[in-house]
């Protein structure tokens, strides 16, 4: 497998800002960083892989409905990790969406 190389990140730091104490902000630091491509890639697999399950246990329940696609927030990590982002009422300013759709069963080998 061929090196993937990097790419510049621009991430959230969860520390505050030095200032907040001053200021009253609680704003997370913006910070770049270059990511080693190869780690992002091997996180998203990993993500991917753990939807992945997720597909096959609902559609092993007996409802009435079926689940064709669903969409996620995930933000990366100054490291490469890829986190879900939940509601927990915070404003998201970034990150990406990734939608997982269901394969279809004539295309899989």
């Amino acid at each position: 497998m061929d090196d993937l190389g990097s790419v510049e990140l621009v991430y959230a730091d969860r520390e505050l800002d030095p200032d907040a104490k001053v200021f009253g902000r609680r704003d997370p630091v913006l910070k770049v960083t270059e990511v080693n491509a190869d780690r992002l890639a091997d996180s998203v697999a990993r993500l991917s892989r753990t939807m992945d399950q997720v597909f096959d246990r609902i559609r092993s329940t007996n409802g009435p409905y079926e689940l064709e696609s669903f969409e996620v927030s995930a933000e990366f990590t100054g490291s490469g990790e890829v986190r879900l982002i939940g509601s927990v009422g915070l404003e998201v300013t970034g990150g990406v969406r990734l939608t997982f759709k269901k394969k279809d069963s004539s295309t899989t080998p």
